[in-house]
């Protein structure tokens, strides 16, 4: 496995494409003024690796690593497409609550009565993945990218990559309208 030390406003010259997209999403982040978690993480004491993975996101409980897909976007419940970019911010900010939050693991568990599984997905979702989606365009002022955890997932060969309407797999619901004759 290799590994790669990230430090802010370093290039990388490389040819491993996961490392490239990396760049490429923490610059996108940096260009639309919603860096800041990276930047967080990346000044804190503890080390937290990014691996490449072909499922969806996710951030350790501990905060010690993120599983990040820069080949998959997620279009939302809500018809919002949640590039990689975004979708990296969102699990970055996972890790440094672990990191920077005692009660992270408590707001980590689940709650079958909560749309957005748990309060830790409730405060990211609610919180600053509003704010990464409305800074790079997902979203306009007045719209949530979400109203729950739930998403589907599209394939991308950008890390910036809307989900396309002819490509997307939301469920599309045709309206029915059924006339019954009214009773004598």
């Amino acid at each position: 496995m290799m590994t790669y030390d990230y430090k802010t406003g370093s290039t990388y010259k490389g040819n491993n494409a996961f490392i490239k997209n990396f760049y490429k999403s923490v610059e996108t982040l940096k260009k639309n003024n919603t860096d800041g978690i990276i930047n967080s993480l990346e000044k804190h004491t503890s080390k937290v690796a990014v691996y490449q993975t072909s499922e969806a996101g996710s951030a350790s409980i501990e905060g010690k690593y993120i599983k990040w897909n820069d080949k998959q976007g997620i279009e939302t419940t809500n018809g919002v497409s949640l590039t990689p970019t975004a979708i990296l911010n969102h699990e970055a900010d996972h890790a440094m609550s672990a990191l920077t939050n005692p009660e992270h693991s408590n707001n980590s568990k689940i709650d079958p009565d909560n749309p957005y599984n748990t309060k830790e997905e409730e405060r990211v979702i609610t919180g600053s993945e509003q704010d990464t989606a409305k800074k790079l365009g997902l979203i306009e002022e007045g719209e949530v990218t979400r109203t729950d955890h739930q998403g589907y997932p599209y394939k991308v060969s950008d890390v910036n990559e809307k989900v396309k309407p002819e490509t997307s797999t939301f469920p599309q619901i045709e309206e029915v309208v059924i006339k019954m004759p009214k009773k004598k």
